[in-house]
């Protein structure tokens, strides 16, 4: 009995070390030494009995690379970070967009407007699919987000800015006009190019704590789309007194400037979940879109033009009517809360 207290004893003040610890003392108290079967003799002539010892080829298991479970301690191996190359696909999209809007910018420089438009449409497309490529695939990174926002400020902020401009500049070399004319075309330009570079500095800055069901501001692929359809309706269809149009859309952009760089809320795709009925319905609509394209290729203008005036219309009146929703509530109206149990207080 008083072996075993002294043993109980002896294992509280020495406690059991770490696996790799664990194996040596194992091996070591597991080899008998000389003149003894493995017991020992204290000064006090009181005989102590050694540890049980642990079988080396647990020790060993328990360290290989191709055992699973833990036996001593937290053994468990360390899994490899599988490669991801998917990484490539969204900025491949994203560098795509980029090439198409540099490839505008010098077919506007040429008088080639209509392509340039359709390079801007299609820089459109891309950019529209290098988001949900990205959170699909889950290879959404810091390095996308800031090169998508390089891309588009370059794809639609300049190259729409600088598609009106020398289109506007070959009107005024065409037919004369006051000395204004010029420099307000230089302005608008360069006027809508800052706000579009703001509104993608901002949403960089706020992608954190933004909503994912909308966005603050129009986004600046809208704004771009909505110039640039306005443009080709107006050009392909050969509206009369295209001069007169072209120069309202002067004004146009600074109506969409201000929009970008406003904190009115504008629908976004980012909160329609795959396995819902309304994500069912928008890829049902986008089907359909679709189909229409190529079926009528010829009116692609006409259908890019009616879809973003139709996305912002939709925004606008959703906006108003939210605010007038919210402020017919008087400020100091206080909601009475009901009790769980379904009672008032003055039941009790």
């Amino acid at each position: 009995m008083g072996a075993l207290i002294e043993w109980s004893g002896w294992r509280d003040s020495n406690p059991r070390p770490h696996a790799p610890e664990a194996c040596a003392l194992a091996r070591l108290r597991h080899t008998p030494t000389r003149g003894s079967l493995g017991a020992s003799t204290r000064p006090g002539g009181q005989r102590e009995i050694p540890p049980i010892p642990e079988k080396p080829d647990r020790c060993t298991r328990a360290h290989s690379p191709f055992h699973r479970g833990p036996v001593l301690g937290n053994t468990k191996p360390m899994k490899r970070s599988p490669s991801r190359p998917v990484y490539v696909i969204p900025n491949l999209l994203t560098s795509a967009a980029l090439f198409s809007g540099l490839c505008s910018l010098i077919m506007a420089s040429h008088g080639e407007y209509i392509r340039a438009c359709y390079l801007i449409l299609l820089a459109a497309v891309l950019d529209g699919l290098d988001g949900p490529v990205a959170r699909w695939t889950r290879t959404s990174s810091s390095f996308g987000l800031q090169f998508d926002s390089l891309a588009d400020v370059v794809s639609f902020g300049v190259a729409p800015a600088f598609l009106m401009y020398t289109k506007l500049h070959a009107i005024d070399e065409a037919i004369s006009l006051p000395n204004w004319a010029p420099r307000m075309a230089i302005g608008v330009s360069t006027l809508y190019a800052i706000t579009g570079a703001i509104r993608l500095a901002r949403f960089n800055v706020q992608v954190e704590d933004e909503e994912k069901t909308h966005f603050t501001g129009l986004p600046i692929p809208a704004a771009a789309g909505t110039v640039i359809s306005t443009f080709l309706v107006i050009e392909v269809y050969q509206l009369p007194d295209r001069a007169s149009l072209h120069r309202a859309i002067m004004v146009l952009m600074v109506v969409l400037s201000y929009l970008m760089v406003s904190t009115i809320p504008f629908p976004s795709l980012k909160g329609i979940h795959r396995r819902t009925r309304r994500s069912f319905r928008m890829l049902v609509t986008v089907v359909f879109a679709i189909w229409l394209m190529i079926m009528f290729h010829q009116h692609i203008p006409a259908f890019a033009f009616l879809g973003f005036l139709g996305y912002l219309i939709y925004s606008l009146t959703t906006a108003i009517r939210t605010k007038r929703r919210l402020a017919s509530f008087s400020p100091g109206e206080i909601l009475t809360p009901v009790p769980l149990d379904g009672k008032d207080e003055d039941q009790k």
